[in-house]
């Protein structure tokens, strides 16, 4: 699996593949495991496992710890992933416009 990117963070390299940044960017848009599974075609289970890993990969406790972390790294919008100029909008159930990021 191809490294989206690499961060350093206390002291360490932590790469996240393109599927975690993926996970994460819809983590912080509060989409719920099966709202995250069915925009990306996987299982709940798989993005529950996702979940984990990014909570070990950056230390947190807790979804938020996540989200909050993210944006200490600037994780966002360094990587932004690429699915989202797809998702539809019934699925999503919000503004389909507010998902709709252009990175520089």
């Amino acid at each position: 699996m191809a490294t989206a990117f690499t961060i350093n963070y206390k002291f360490q390299s932590i790469k996240f593949s393109e599927r975690e940044v993926e996970v994460l960017y819809l983590i912080a848009y509060e989409f719920k495991n099966r709202e995250i599974a069915k925009m990306i075609f996987i299982s709940e289970h798989t993005v529950d496992t996702y979940r984990k890993k990014l909570l070990v990969k950056l230390k947190a406790r807790n979804s938020a710890g996540l989200v909050r972390r993210a944006y200490e790294e600037r994780i966002f919008p360094m990587a932004i992933p690429k699915f989202l100029h797809g998702v539809p909008k019934e699925i999503a159930g919000k503004e389909y416009s507010n998902l709709m990021v252009k990175s520089a």
